[in-house]
């Protein structure tokens, strides 16, 4: 499924779950976040072709996927605190957040709770998110109806991360 050669990882959140996800390529970092009943490997496609100028990273959130499936934890916020939780556990910094359907309110969490540290730009796919007005950072829309066909996009995009405007 994954041609960059992605491999699995864990990691141990702050309430002591498991959680996986796939790890793909080098230089800035990427972290794409599922919607709800889906899996990091729903990314496949994106993996292999942002791996090539990206460190990417794809989490199951806690319940998903190959992480644990505890009996507490499954609140927006307990998922964007998981998700801070792997970026204090790798270091990250400027960095992109690419969410799908839930993973997009995953993402709004994390900016509610977190700020704006460390995050170079936002791409939602496939959500209703607005812009908060104070919003500083550079935020994608890609409402395609699929995250499949991302990778094809052109410039304007999620093809090219650079290209995202803040509107």
């Amino acid at each position: 499924m994954f041609g960059t050669g992605a491999t699995k990882k864990q990691f141990t959140t702050s309430d002591g779950v498991e959680l996986s996800y796939f790890e793909a390529g080098s230089s800035h970092p990427l972290i794409m976040i599922h919607g709800w009943s889906q899996t990091a490997e729903q990314w496949h496609n994106q993996i292999n072709h942002f791996a090539d100028s990206h460190r990417v990273l794809a989490l199951d959130l806690r319940g998903h996927g190959q992480s644990a499936k505890p009996d507490f934890g499954y609140c927006i916020y307990r998922f964007s605190k998981d998700l801070c939780d792997l970026i204090v556990e790798l270091g990250l910094g400027d960095m992109v957040l690419m969410g799908h359907s839930m993973g997009c309110s995953v993402i709004w969490g994390y900016y509610d709770l977190f700020g704006v540290e460390g995050i170079a730009k936002i791409v939602f796919a496939v959500s209703a998110s607005c812009k908060p007005m104070a919003c500083k950072i550079d935020i994608c829309l890609c409402n395609t109806g699929s995250i499949r066909p991302l990778a094809r996009f052109a410039p304007q995009s999620a093809t090219s991360l650079k290209s995202a405007r803040t509107f």
